[in-house]
């Protein structure tokens, strides 16, 4: 039987919170997921306007996730924060950097910067 969003929004939920016990939708749990951290930030007074903040971009879930997020708060809260990725290149000899990575840069419109041996 489907289970209601237990926010009430009137979809049907597609995931059940561990540390909550809520039933969400999409939509619900990116919210409440982005007011979650939004409160961390604000009660632990974590950035200051103008800071730079370097975020470490391995390319995978949880670095794409962070970044993805500081940018959307940085934003829509307007924190000021001047927002860069950190990431070393390992590419084996291949010659190319992950269309992850790529696609990271893409969306907080930052440049690629690489530095020589």
């Amino acid at each position: 039987m489907p289970i209601q969003c237990s926010a009430k929004c009137g979809n049907l939920a597609v995931l059940k919170r561990p540390k909550t016990g809520d039933t969400l939708c999409k939509e619900c749990f990116f919210h409440a997921f982005e007011l979650e951290i939004h409160h961390t930030i604000v009660t632990n007074k974590l950035f200051e306007k103008h800071h730079r903040i370097a975020i470490a971009a391995s390319g995978g879930k949880d670095s794409t996730v962070l970044a993805h997020v500081l940018k959307v708060l940085n934003e829509k809260y307007q924190y000021g924060l001047d927002l860069v990725l950190l990431s070393i290149d390992e590419d084996l000899g291949t010659g190319r950097l992950s269309r992850t990575y790529l696609h990271i840069l893409r969306d907080l419109g930052q440049k690629l910067k690489s530095w020589g041996e």
